[in-house]
């Protein structure tokens, strides 16, 4: 993955539904889901979850005509890891590019 481009901070407690809804509002309404893939236990015992997301306005605004947004889902421990629990998103970090198979958190 490119380096996060901005990260967007939930309150703790934040539903996937409601952190999903928010991701969406902060881009063009015509974003479409590329690929949802949860990452579980990664080298660092960290989990999440990688959201990519195409639009049409988006790539015409970067000049790429396959650009996606990669958007990571998940929640900090006390420990500094990243967990993903379905009931606790509290940030999404963006980055432009799709997130590449077998990436960690």
């Amino acid at each position: 993955m490119s380096s996060t481009d901005f990260t967007f901070v939930m309150p703790t407690g934040t539903s996937l539904a409601f952190a999903k809804s928010s991701v969406l509002a902060q881009l063009p309404p015509d974003a479409v889901t590329q690929s949802y893939t949860v990452v579980s236990g990664d080298s660092n015992g960290s989990s999440c979850a990688f959201w990519d997301l195409t639009s049409t306005t988006l790539s015409g605004a970067v000049g790429d005509p396959g650009a996606v947004v990669n958007v990571e889902l998940a929640s900090i421990t006390p420990g500094g890891t990243l967990a993903y629990d379905v009931q606790n998103i509290d940030q999404a970090a963006f980055s432009l590019g799709a997130q590449p198979a077998g990436f960690g958190c």
